[in-house]
């Protein structure tokens, strides 16, 4: 071996160990835990209620350092939830806190005539094996994640509560999240008592700052129907 060969592997030799040293000192990045929803107690008598109509649903944002909340409101003319399609109408009402007090504010939409029905809101079916909906997208770890009902508890075996499901584009290839179920039909006071609903839909969240730091939904006690929030003990960073 000559002495330009011996100085051509020295050199490779010298390469591939600096290579091999520089590989060996970058830290694994690590693994993430699951996304959770795990919620406080909530005080009792929060959420967003009006004498004389059912509410339902509830999206929240925050304007400076007022919490802005749009629901859907009708009549108490008849028994839960009939006439929501035909008397709907939706307002906004407003507090220093997202557990309320809620101040009435105005109308958004007021309601429309019966012919009118927005259901031609047509896409291809993501999960063809059960019904589901009340859909909410969000981003977050560089994946798409929805949160919605399972209408017949084709995904979470308990019907009517929510679950995550999650896809790499947000179009196509939908899978169940682990864990999969967002919320049952509990909810916990902040004085241990517990309200078992009737019905719990609608998920909405509160994203501050780019945290989802609340869920949102409608719901039904068996008397009456309310907006009621509650806060997720780790709040959840979005993309």
């Amino acid at each position: 071996m000559n002495t330009l060969t011996k100085i051509f592997v020295i050199v490779v030799v010298i390469i591939c160990t600096i290579q091999c040293l520089n590989s060996c000192k970058k830290e694994k990045k690590p693994k993430l835990p699951a996304i959770t929803f795990d919620y406080e107690k909530a005080p009792k008598g929060s959420g967003f209620k009006m004498d004389g109509y059912w509410i339902w649903g509830g999206s929240m944002i925050k304007v400076g350092s007022i919490y802005h909340l749009f629901a859907s409101r009708w009549v108490k003319n008849e028994k839960f939830p009939d006439g929501y399609r035909q008397n709907s109408e939706i307002v906004r009402a407003t507090s220093d806190s997202p557990y309320g007090p809620f101040k009435f504010e105005e109308i958004v939409a007021g309601e429309r005539d019966s012919a009118f029905w927005d259901s031609n809101i047509v896409n291809d079916n993501l999960w063809p094996a059960c019904p589901l909906e009340d859909f909410y997208i969000f981003k977050a770890r560089g994946q798409f994640h929805i949160i919605c009902e399972d209408n017949v508890g084709g995904v979470s075996r308990h019907e009517r509560w929510g679950v995550h499901l999650f896809s790499v584009d947000g179009i196509n290839v939908w899978k169940k999240y682990d864990p999969v179920v967002v919320y049952n039909h509990d909810i916990l006071f902040d004085d241990s008592s517990v309200l078992h609903c009737v019905r719990r839909e609608r998920p909405q969240f509160l994203i501050t700052n780019g945290e989802i730091t609340h869920l949102l939904n409608g719901v039904y006690d068996g008397i009456d129907s309310w907006c009621q929030p509650v806060k997720l003990k780790q709040s959840i960073r979005t993309d």
